[in-house]
């Protein structure tokens, strides 16, 4: 075929691509129109030269000179497609947290009581069923649904390797716009479209690549246990880790079913035994916190750092801390006015106390969310407790208030308690750049960080923007940490308020980077601790209720009466019988979207538990039947659909029991 005849469908091809994406990506074709203007007009020189070879097409770099096949590029996509399999081993990316356990403890964790950490509380035994009929190292799937390509080189292999796996949904990634670009005259994106729906990252900024991985995982995510990654070079580990990075920063993942549904079991539990609930769905101004500098301490390396400068200055400050910090605190004789916490874990949260003379907490006022554990509520003087609704409205119009770590909880706290001037120390979110550890000496939850060790996801090392540093360390749980510190400047810091960080870790969006040794002390006077302790309790009462109020009891019975109805699904739902996978899977995806309220008509809080409940299970059941060597199909769909059925009524009835439990209390 003439060269020339090879050009004209190239450039044909280009303009199809070019148009598809005008219609389907306009952010992505704007990229690409704004590269084609600049080398239109001679702002941009091309790095990459496209050429027509011994009947192949192939890329030169017009500095270095080199290839980018160096072979015919038809014959290295095929072999590229040969390496590719459809085994549950080997490329694979796995989009569910990794679960090991011993033989006896599927059973053991199925009869077990209900706590935060238990996330295999109502999953385990379909999981141990799933593992011993489809083991991941002994079978294949039957198609690859979900297939990730990193780096398109000229994009031939994409198409193939598509049709090879029997992909539906696809995510292509590619840093190079330029490269990608080229790709566009070889790769026919707009048929491909119609075999699979496609998700792409070209050149994207951290923000960007998050949004568009995050929109691929939910697509299909019944598929997500087991998805094919496809690199292009060897150069792919950085893409591949933020990839998975991204993927831990989901809420199934990194707030499971389960403590979700503890949440909302025990949330009304400090209403019905009258506690006093702050009103946090409005912001307030004028009082004793608008007043008077605050200093938020928490345990991130910063603070031992600082540790001289806080012993001296801490009496000049309205010191909030979080109750893993006291042990340092105590241990230095420094004592905060409000202490903050909002873990419901059991044992690692008595663990804090240890070491600890019981007398330091005399006084202290607690502000805790309403789902803490009640012998850590038993350690304080239950008239200084204040409680704030943990992502629930039991509270009727009392407004909720959570997020991932104390640190960026207790700073949206702050602002929405009109906080003017506010210090930040030991909110490092980050690891310390020498040493790679995660918290201060002392530290119940302390750790040193290899650097080298990859084998464990959320323990990969990010690097971030710092505060005093031009980058520093971080991990996957502090960087959502850092995204939700800007969302809280974002949306509640206004103009009058402000933040100053004095910790050497991660730059925190809506703060100033400040040395401690650069604040002016004569402009904070030693505050009167005895008086500003009345005026913090008069604030704080001033805005809570310690009434078991009867439109609280209507919300609690409106949750159950919905969760009822749940359950009468579930029971009729159980008759029903299957002979073959693909009915069974369906009728599990319509099941799914009836339970977790997909539409949202009814705000049933026991929907909310299913809906992450099933993000991870139908995976599983999902790859089951996804099993090339799986027999016997209509015995496992009885089997799974038995254990199914169990687990389902097993969150119900724990949800319906102790919500009854509240409203028979005297």
């Amino acid at each position: 075929m003439e060269s020339t005849t090879i050009e004209q469908q190239a450039y044909s091809l280009y303009q199809t691509n070019l148009n598809y994406f005008k219609n389907n990506f306009p952010e992505l074709y704007e990229k690409l129109n704004l590269l084609d203007v600049a080398i239109q007009l001679g702002q941009y020189k091309e790095n990459l030269a496209l050429e027509y070879n011994n009947n192949y097409f192939d890329l030169r770099d017009e500095q270095s000179k080199e290839w980018l096949y160096g072979e015919n590029s038809l014959d290295y996509s095929n072999h590229l497609v040969n390496l590719i399999d459809k085994k549950k081993t080997g490329g694979v990316f796995e989009a569910q947290r990794y679960v090991d356990y011993s033989p006896e403890m599927p059973d053991v964790i199925d009869k077990s009581e209900l706590h935060f950490h238990n996330a295999l509380w109502a999953s385990i035994k379909i999981i141990d069923y799933v593992k011993t009929h489809a083991p991941k190292n002994n079978s294949s799937m039957k198609n690859v649904y979900k297939s990730i390509f990193i780096g398109t080189g000229l994009g031939f292999h994409i198409d193939t390797i598509v049709n090879h796996l029997s992909s539906k949904v696809v995510f292509i990634y590619e840093n190079n716009l330029e490269l990608f670009r080229c790709s566009l005259f070889c790769c026919n994106y707009e048929q491909l479209s119609k075999k699979a729906f496609l998700f792409f990252s070209i050149m994207d900024a951290p923000r960007e690549l998050e949004k568009h991985f995050i929109e691929f995982l939910e697509k299909g995510n019944n598929y997500n246990l087991y998805m094919k990654y496809i690199p292009f070079t060897k150069k792919y580990d950085s893409v591949l880790q933020h990839l998975q990075t991204i993927n831990l920063m989901q809420t199934h993942i990194s707030y499971p079913y389960s403590a979700f549904l503890l949440r909302y079991s025990n949330n009304p539990q400090y209403i019905a035994k009258n506690g006093a609930f702050i009103k946090i769905n409005q912001r307030y101004s004028n009082n004793i916190l608008s007043s008077k500098p605050i200093l938020l301490v928490f345990s991130g390396p910063s603070t031992a750092k600082n540790l001289e400068w806080l012993k001296n200055n801490a009496d000049h400050f309205i010191v909030i801390t979080a109750l893993s910090t006291c042990r340092l605190l105590y241990k230095n004789n420094i004592k905060p006015d409000i202490i903050m916490h909002q873990d419901p874990g059991e044992s690692t949260t008595l663990s804090l106390f240890e070491g600890i003379d019981p007398v330091f907490f005399e006084n202290i006022i607690l502000i805790a969310s309403s789902n803490v554990y009640n012998k850590v509520i038993d350690k304080f003087d239950f008239s200084k407790i204040y409680f704030i609704q943990q992502e629930s409205n039991y509270k009727y119009d009392f407004g909720n208030f959570g997020s991932l770590t104390a640190g960026e909880y207790t700073y949206g706290i702050t602002l929405l308690f009109g906080a003017t001037e506010i210090y930040l120390l030991g909110i490092d979110l980050a690891l310390d750049a020498q040493t790679y550890q995660t918290h201060s000496h002392g530290h119940s939850f302390l750790e040193h960080i290899d650097q080298t060790d990859n084998a464990q996801i959320d323990k990969n090392i990010l690097y971030v923007k710092g505060n005093f540093q031009e980058n520093v360390p971080t991990l996957p749980i502090y960087h959502t940490a850092i995204q939700e510190f800007a969302r809280f400047s974002q949306s509640l810091k206004t103009s009058s308020q402000n933040v100053f960080n004095l910790s050497d870790g991660a730059f925190l969006e809506g703060s100033i980077p400040k040395q401690s040794k650069d604040i002016n002390q004569s402009n904070l006077p030693i505050l009167h601790k005895k008086q500003l302790h009345c005026d913090l309790v008069n604030f704080l009462d001033s805005i809570s209720s310690r009434e078991f109020r009867v439109e609280d009891k209507q919300t609690i019975k409106h949750q159950l009466l919905l969760a009822k109805n749940l359950l009468k699904i579930i029971k009729k739902y159980e008759k029903s019988s299957f002979l073959a996978s693909d009915p069974y899977l369906d009728s599990l995806a319509k099941l799914s979207y009836i339970l977790s309220d997909r539409e949202n008509k009814t705000g049933s809080y026991l929907s909310e538990v299913y809906y992450y409940y099933f993000k991870v299970i139908l995976s599983y059941i999902y790859d089951l039947f996804n099993t090339e060597e799986l027999t016997q199909i209509p015995k496992h769909i009885k089997s799974i659909h038995t254990l199914l059925i169990h687990q389902l009524n097993k969150i119900a009835l724990h949800f319906i029991s102790s919500l009854e439990i509240y409203l028979n209390k005297k």
